[in-house]
């Protein structure tokens, strides 16, 4: 897991692994540093850059919350499932 103090030097999001129970990790983009947190799930073909500027309106407008949008499974950063 993360801690809520993990931020990007250059003030965008932070990129961060989440790990999974069985195995391997999400790579999530994280806006924010609140106890809160929204979930924002990327559909096909984008990837969770398609979030930036949504999280970052929602962070700066809702005190003390924090938006994480992973990187589905197989997409870039994240592990891919068993097969493909």
């Amino acid at each position: 897991m993360w801690s809520a103090s993990n931020t990007s030097p250059t003030g965008g999001p932070a990129v961060l692994n989440l790990p999974l129970p069985a195995g391997g990790h999400l790579a999530c983009r994280v806006h924010g540093t609140g106890p809160r947190t929204v979930l924002l799930l990327h559909g096909f073909p984008e990837a969770a850059w398609v979030w930036d500027a949504v999280a970052a309106q929602v962070v700066a407008a809702v005190p003390g919350v924090r938006c994480v949008a992973p990187n589905l499974r197989g997409y870039p950063g994240s592990t891919a499932p068993a097969g493909g």
